[in-house]
């Protein structure tokens, strides 16, 4: 028994020594999630005397060790005594080997990502010079979750936001259970200049940005700063596992119009008593209009400078005390052949993000068209007679082909400058934003060209290089290439190919150890994109479908494989963290001009490991259809729309641990009776489901949004009234109950218009908001839906005085009883002076008092001055 024993002993320890000749150590990686590449994120020692050629295989396994994936190494030379940092030039190529089944193969080739489930991961270092003996080794229990996005549903993209205190709904990731300790970051940026929504986020500091939200129903606190009228803004929403970002939205972009207190434009505010000009005034001003454009060379310019100032910054902002910010857009033009500078200059640019300020180049096509079309009709109109004695020659249904015709012999005709760059659709230099699909390239910023010529049915574009600016520990440099090649008119049918290549630099910054999500990246992106337009455009069908080579870590070893041609493996050179995915949409469309009738239908399937660095902000993993319908009834003062979509992820089955459904339904009617109020009804009801079994990873959720808005001119005692009433619901239900939440808010306002220059506008408005609450009494846990009431009370007062000068004074008091309170009091000055200046100046005092938090107590002075210059 002893010997025995004994013989149990030297065994394991002569085990121990072959193991720790070389010790192994395989870092920990992101939370969540594991690709192939993270496997030789290894650090080796060698503990002896001795040189070992080694080679590397590490392997990963269900927690029930069925085999899934293997790779290894090429061989290399461990030192004595030596402590290396495995790299890729010490170990490519890597040769793979799926197990698993295809399903397996399939997910981790298109994702580049483990599926979903539980893993042992071991890297073993082999001695070539002992038989490949294992010499050391490491292993790791990691879990993998692949999460679906966030999705902002609230506002809606494109929409226009009216409350003063909006209220933002997001649809959760899955699969997340109940007792996981998630979290939100709604964050939202102010979109400048020519701003896109995606640029606006990576550029501007934040207007507003809250975090460790732990519902997806957030209203828009009245301690923060209120949004701008008339602005566009741009909103995320992050979600977050224990400070570990999982998900993010899409970019929602909206515009706020504040009803109560728009200011009218500059030139519109002069006072006039004669009710309007009559018919001559407007025809001499139509011929001096057509006369400045005869001119051989005209300029312009309009600029604005943006100056705010304040005691501190604003609750939740980013934003500096003290910024200024410029906007210059002079204009040439020749022979009527419009050049323009766009320069926008920011102080509050920060170092910790991308650019602010932009200077570009351009040509404005849109510009040349209108004035194409105008000097057309003038021909037209000069030859109307021999028109319509063609007419009546031919006959009546023969007209739009005559004067087709004409206008196309008039356009052969003009100057050979007006017609080249009549084919420009852009011709930038400097910062532009290029646009060709949605899941190709929009929305990045490109600082080079951005051209696009499309002459007869000939169609060519071409933009970039450069994108990203290097930030140390945050952003690598990046140059983003892309080019379109077909034929066919861009606004009509044509069938185009489009090109996208992105790469970071490695070495352009220096990345922290600790930050492994941060790697450098390249991405190629081809595309077939086209339209068919039928019957006089009535019916049009759309199509695009693409594929994505997306390299996740730059630094990651060669992929070895024999099923890809050599010449492709050289061309794009596929690393062990590269990986291919697809996608495509489909549209056909049907519009009736007589009947007044609209109808589509599309299909998009975009697969879980597409991405485009060209449109980076987009979703993928889903599969949508949609169906949508509009009607113009009674003259076209009434419009009625609906659409449905219905969409599914987990595409590839296994990679999530979930499916998740959802539906939306949008139905919306607007009525513009002439003597009866214009009202407008919008009503989406949004349904999220998952197919999971645990009661604590079960989604159920039913998001239900109304807003009815309502407004109606009237006259009473020769006072002029503009009355509106806009009422928004919102209810969220979720599965038991564990997160319900619901707000509803009417808000009326009434602006009164005298026959001296006064304006006074009053508004009042109550919103009830609830959300679900976890009280613990004891050992047993309650959920309550505790209600608040909020009012607002607002009072605004505008006197014009000689014609040139608005001065507005109001009040404006918010109320949540048991809460807060906030008071804000404004004066604000609008001029015209020296014939091509307008100033806009405004000074607000805002008291907030928190009755809960004392620490969110403030009083806000606020300064504001906006000059502008316009020389036309």
């Amino acid at each position: 028994m002893k010997k025995l024993l004994l013989l149990i002993i030297l065994y394991f320890f002569y085990c121990d020594l072959s193991y720790s000749q070389v010790t192994v150590i395989l870092q920990q990686p992101p939370p969540y999630r594991f690709n192939i590449a993270s496997l030789w994120n290894v650090t080796l020692i060698n503990t002896t005397a001795g040189t070992y050629n080694l080679t590397l295989f590490g392997e990963a396994r269900k927690s029930n060790n069925e085999f899934i994936v293997s790779a290894i190494t090429k061989q290399f030379v461990l030192r004595p005594l030596e402590t290396k940092v495995v790299n890729a030039s010490d170990i490519q190529p890597i040769t793979v080997d799926y197990g698993g089944g295809s399903a397996i193969k399939e997910i981790i080739r298109t994702t580049g990502s483990l599926p979903a489930g539980e893993f042992n991961i071991c890297v073993y270092a082999r001695d070539a010079d002992s038989g490949n003996a294992n010499v050391g080794f490491d292993c790791l229990t990691i879990s993998v979750e692949n999460f679906s996005q966030v999705e902002l549903i609230s506002p809606i993209n494109e929409s226009t936001v009216e409350d003063q205190y909006p209220v933002f709904t997001w649809l959760p990731p899955t699969p997340v259970s109940a007792n996981q300790n998630l979290k939100y970051t709604l964050s939202i940026y102010e979109i400048l200049s020519r701003q896109t929504a995606y640029s606006s986020v990576q550029s501007n500091p934040a207007f507003f940005e809250l975090d460790k939200i732990v519902n997806t129903v957030y209203k828009y606190p009245a301690a923060s700063r209120r949004f701008q009228s008339e602005k566009k803004y741009a909103a995320r929403v992050k979600a977050y596992i224990n400070n570990d970002l999982i998900s993010e939205s899409e970019i929602v972009e909206f515009t706020y119009e504040d009803r109560f207190n728009k200011v009218p434009e500059v030139l519109e505010i002069t006072y006039k008593s004669s009710g309007g000009e009559n018919d001559l005034n407007l025809r001499k001003k139509s011929i001096l209009s057509l006369q400045e454009k005869e001119k051989p060379f005209k300029f312009t310019l309009s600029s604005a400078i943006n100056y705010e100032l304040a005691n501190h910054p604003g609750i939740f902002s980013q934003l500096k005390t003290s910024y200024a910010r410029i906007d210059v857009s002079p204009k040439i033009s020749f022979h009527g052949i419009p050049f323009g500078i766009n320069a926008f200059y920011a102080t509050d640019q920060s170092s910790d993000r991308q650019s602010m300020n932009n200077i570009s180049f351009n040509f404005d096509p849109n510009n040349l068209k209108d004035l194409l079309k105008e000097k057309v009709e003038e021909k037209i109109n000069g030859i109307r007679d021999e028109i319509e004695n063609k007419v009546k020659e031919k006959g009546e249904k023969f007209r739009e082909n005559i004067e087709s015709k004409y206008k196309d012999d008039i356009q052969s005709k003009m100057s050979f400058p007006l017609k080249l760059f009549s084919n420009f659709q852009n011709l930038g230099i400097g910062t532009n934003y290029p646009n060709y699909t949605d899941y190709t390239v929009s929305g990045v910023a490109l600082t080079g060209v951005n051209i696009e010529y499309n002459p007869g049915i000939f169609y060519i574009a071409l933009a970039g290089p450069m994108n990203n600016r290097a930030i140390e520990n945050k952003t690598f440099e990046r140059n983003v290439y892309s080019g379109r090649l077909g034929v066919g008119k861009k606004d009509d049918s044509h069938l185009f190919f489009t090109m996208m290549y992105a790469k970071d630099y490695e070495n352009s910054i220096t990345v922290d150890s600790n930050n492994q999500t941060l790697t450098p990246k390249s991405n190629y992106v081809f595309s077939t994109e086209g339209k068919l337009s039928l019957l006089k455009n009535k019916i049009k069908l759309e199509g695009e479908i693409g594929g994505s080579l997306f390299t996740d870590d730059l630094n990651a070893a060669d992929v070895e494989t024999d099923v890809v041609p050599q010449f492709v493996l050289d061309f794009f050179q596929p690393k062990v963290s590269s990986r291919v995915d697809y996608f495509y949409k489909g549209v056909v469309s049907f519009t009736n001009e007589k009947t007044n009738s609209e109808f589509k239908a599309g299909v998009l399937m975009v697969g879980p490991g597409y991405l485009s660095l060209g449109s980076p902000s987009k979703s993928n993993d889903k599969l949508e259809f949609q169906v949508s319908a509009s009607q113009k009834l009674f003259n076209n003062q009434m419009t009625a729309k609906v659409s449905f979509k219905n969409g599914r992820d987990n595409l590839l089955t296994g990679y999530k641990t979930y499916t998740t459904k959802n539906s939306l339904i949008n139905i919306n009617l607007s009525m513009r009776f002439k003597k009866y109020p214009t009202i407008s009804i919008n009503y989406y009801p949004v349904f999220l489901k998952n197919d999971a079994i645990d009661e604590l990873a079960i989604l159920d959720n039913v998001n239900q949004n109304m807003s009815i808005a309502a407004s109606y001119h009237f006259k009473l005692r020769g006072i002029n009234n503009n009355t509106s009433v806009i009422f928004s619901w919102n209810d969220a239900k979720t599965y038991k109950s564990f997160n319900n939440s619901y707000n509803w808010g009417l808000n009326i306002v009434n602006s009164m218009s005298f026959k001296i220059p006064l304006t006074i506008t009053t508004g009042f408005g109550l919103q009830r908001f609830g959300i679900t609450e976890q009280i613990t009494r004891g050992t047993e846990t309650i959920r309550l839906m505790n209600p608040s009431d909020t009012y607002t009370l607002d009072i605004n007062c505008g006197y014009t005085f000689f014609e040139v000068l608005q001065n507005s004074i109001g009040l404006n008091f918010t109320s949540t009883p048991n809460l807060n309170r906030n008071i804000s009091a404004y004066i604000s000055y609008v001029a015209k002076f020296l014939k091509y200046f307008n100033i806009d100046t405004r000074l607000e005092n805002t008291i907030y008092d928190d009755y809960k938090d004392t620490t969110f107590n403030h009083e806000d002075i606020i300064f504001k001055a906006i000059l502008t210059m316009d020389l036309n």
